[in-house]
């Protein structure tokens, strides 16, 4: 009984993995800026998990490219903003309308919301470094990063 409940367990652990790529939900997005600067966005029901989710992608990416290291260039974190255009133009008549009495046409309207029902999202921006780079500017050991944040978000590297 105590090893079904065991295994339950650890199928019910992995099945809330938030580790992987997003595809809109919750997992990571990349993007390399340049040849070894990096912005990763981890995405997930909380802030510290959407944190680890970014650091330990950020810290992968190091690795699969040969580099021991990072430097965190930037970090921040908020909820996504949304933005909506309208499909139809916006129409809007000052006392007079245009030729053949038709609504003269002043643009597109666009709305800009944050959504505050959007999970947290964490964007980190990095450099891929090696020891003596990153002892010179305060990086951090992708060792370290896998062991402070691997665990949290079920990542099995």
């Amino acid at each position: 009984m105590r090893q079904l409940l065991s295994a339950l367990v650890v199928l019910l652990a992995a099945a809330c993995s938030t580790y992987g790529p997003s595809n809109g939900g919750n997992g990571y997005v990349e993007e390399q800026i340049d040849e070894r600067i990096y912005v990763v966005e981890g995405r997930a029901a909380t802030e510290p998990t959407a944190r680890a989710i970014a650091l330990v992608r950020a810290a992968e990416i190091a690795r699969m490219n040969g580099y021991t290291h990072l430097i965190i260039l930037e970090l921040t974190s908020g909820h996504r903003v949304v933005t909506e255009t309208l499909n139809a133009p916006f129409m809007e008549t000052y006392g007079s309308t245009g030729a053949f009495g038709q609504p003269v046409q002043h643009g597109q309207v666009s709305k800009l919301t944050t959504n505050q029902d959007a999970p947290p999202v964490v964007q980190v921006r990095v450099e891929l470094a090696d020891a003596e780079t990153a002892a010179a500017r305060n990086g951090v050991s992708i060792e370290d990063v896998f062991r402070r944040y691997g665990a949290k978000i079920g990542y099995r590297g």
